[in-house]
């Protein structure tokens, strides 16, 4: 199977495309669950504990605490703090809607090939999508 994501062209714009399809056509996918997760500011905040931790490292030499700037320090710490709060709060969890598809096929645009089935050993939830075999590419489209 294959996926295809693609991020909106717009800054502005607040949504995605997320799609997925099977290849060769003669194939049968079964879906369980899709996660998709928004991690755009985690090199960001790699960055910036790792600046905290080379200045924590500069600041003390030799054994002995250098004097530091009272509110360069201030800084620093509130810069950390705002950090880790937006670890916090940009993975919060999954972003696609009805992702183990326990609703049927509410937010999605499914192809005429894929039927919702109860679910034997699932990872979550007690649906699955089947994705059958098909003449043409199809796609199974989330609307979130």
């Amino acid at each position: 199977y294959s996926a295809e994501f693609s991020a909106p062209s717009s800054a502005a714009v607040d949504g995605s495309v997320f799609a997925l399809y099977c290849y060769p056509n003669a194939a049968v996918l079964q879906i369980d669950y899709i996660a998709i997760y928004d991690i755009t500011d985690a090199v960001a905040i790699d960055a910036n504990t790792s600046a905290v931790m080379q200045l924590q490292q500069t600041v003390t030499q030799q054994g002995k605490d250098i004097a530091a700037n009272a509110s360069a320090t201030t800084a620093v710490s509130a810069s950390l703090k705002a950090a880790m709060a937006d670890v916090d709060n940009k993975i919060q969890g999954n972003l696609v809607l009805n992702a183990g598809f326990e609703r049927d096929f509410d937010n999605w645009t499914a192809p005429a090939s894929a039927t919702i089935m109860q679910a034997q050993n699932p990872h979550s939830g007690s649906k699955i999508v089947k994705y059958g075999s098909a003449a043409s590419t199809t796609l199974l489209l989330s609307n979130t």
